[in-house]
């Protein structure tokens, strides 16, 4: 039985990246493997993690590379060689510091799956270091798209990068997103980056000639009271819901509209995944090569120019006055998402090999097809 750790930043956390590294760990449990989770931070996931899988938790967050890279370092070497793992997929480039140092000369397959995109400029020095370390220490750098494959191809001049799409497993039961629900939606962590305070200003304007309508914005984070604070500035508390991070995602995408995504950086956006999946069309920035390949602008919604709000605006304004054109990006939005679905795991057609990505798995890409 093949052994695979998942080290990552945080099980507890809420976000895409969690969700679908958990939804890949619970597919290989299933097929047999013997699979593990080691976290930097707690031990307790926010999604649904199969019961064959232990997680270990370093409960180190946050931390501070001068004080804990050791320790941290240390503690992962010692697990790695405690559960004797085949392979370890490190899920972000950012903890690769860790990784890299922790398995010299420790015969386990080294794999960075990296979810972020490459031009992502947080934590900027730390990322850039990574994406080197995984160039030349690892034995597969797995990407999200085509585009980020090849963006690092051109900066590494390596060939041991390949490209996988996020899958999607949240997929409609009954309900599906209607113009006559009259809600924008966005969801998300509540973090600088992630741009909701554009959305607020886009809001500003629609919220006058729209008082039907209303914005929900799902999730937590340290921006939280500040972008409660801007709203109310802007004269818009109102029409606004702020609603904590939750499992039932779903509900909110079967009773909105509208999905918009104001990120000024994203890899492959799991959200607008899902929200397609729901037929709600999507407004977004322009902000990554993942958003691009997703979002077909006047097909299934509107591609807006990075922090342009007037575009925002207008994207909306479109779908929010023309039913008709809603329902025909509705639709569109459904049938693209397919190429995500659950469904089409199990197309071998269009999956690649993943025996590059974990030794011997063959039937793991029989689960996880590739885009």
């Amino acid at each position: 039985m093949k052994k695979i750790g998942f080290f990552i930043m945080n099980i507890e956390s809420a976000g895409g990246t969690e969700r679908v590294s958990i939804n890949v760990a619970n597919a290989l449990a299933k097929q047999g493997y013997d699979v593990s989770f080691i976290s930097i931070g707690g031990n307790k996931p926010f999604f649904q993690v199969d019961e064959k899988i232990n997680i270990y938790a370093m409960n180190k967050l946050p931390y501070s590379l001068k004080k804990d890279y050791f320790s941290i370092t240390k503690k992962l070497r010692e697990l790695v060689k405690e559960l004797q793992l085949d392979t370890l997929i490190v899920v972000d480039g950012a903890i690769m510091l860790f990784s890299a140092l922790a398995l010299v000369n420790v015969n386990v397959k080294h794999i960075l799956w990296e979810h972020y995109s490459f031009n992502f400029t947080g934590n900027r020095l730390v990322r850039t270091l990574g994406k080197y370390l995984a160039s030349t220490r690892c034995d597969k750098v797995v990407t999200l798209t085509e585009s980020e494959k090849m963006l690092w191809q051109e900066k590494f001049k390596t060939n041991n990068i390949i490209s996988i799409a996020n899958p999607n497993t949240l997929l409609p039961k009954n309900k599906l997103a209607k113009w006559e629900n009259k809600t924008i939606l966005s969801v998300g962590h509540l973090f600088s980056y992630k741009g909701f305070d554009y959305l607020l200003k886009a809001w500003q304007v629609l919220a006058k000639n729209h008082p039907d309508w209303n914005l929900k914005i799902v999730g937590s984070g340290e921006e939280e009271q500040n972008l409660k604070n801007l709203a109310k500035a802007l004269g818009i508390e109102d029409s606004v819901n702020f609603i904590p991070r939750t499992n039932d995602v779903a509900f909110y995408y079967e009773s909105s509209s509208i999905y918009c995504l104001p990120s000024q950086t994203e890899g492959l956006p799991l959200v607008v995944i899902e929200a397609m999946a729901f037929g709600l069309p999507i407004v977004a920035f322009n902000c990554s090569p993942g958003v691009k390949q997703l979002v077909k602008h006047k097909e299934n919604g509107f591609l807006c120019e990075k922090n342009n709000v007037e575009e925002m605006v207008n994207g909306l304004d479109l779908l929010m006055n023309n039913p008709e054109l809603y329902q025909q990006m509705s639709n569109k939005s459904r049938l693209m998402s397919e190429d995500y679905g659950i469904e089409n795991w199990g197309d071998k057609t269009r999956a690649r090999s993943f025996k590059s990505f974990i030794p011997c798995a063959d039937e793991f890409g029989s689960i996880y097809s590739t885009q």
